[in-house]
């Protein structure tokens, strides 16, 4: 199954763990730091991503 899947769809997903990993280890510290900075950059990175992958000739 991993071997079907385009090299994009991986670095989303690996990205979106990295993501929530640092989510994780922040959020004790400052609790607004998720939803101001890594939410929003989040969704506008994946939402760049998806466009790209989507205007992809293949």
């Amino acid at each position: 199954m991993a071997a079907t899947r385009s090299p994009g769809l991986v670095f989303v997903f690996l990205f979106c763990r990295f993501l929530m990993a640092v989510d994780r280890a922040l959020y004790p510290l400052n609790g607004l730091l998720h939803f101001m900075v890594l939410v929003p950059f989040s969704l506008f990175w994946f939402a760049g991503m998806l466009l790209r992958l989507l205007n992809s000739p293949c």
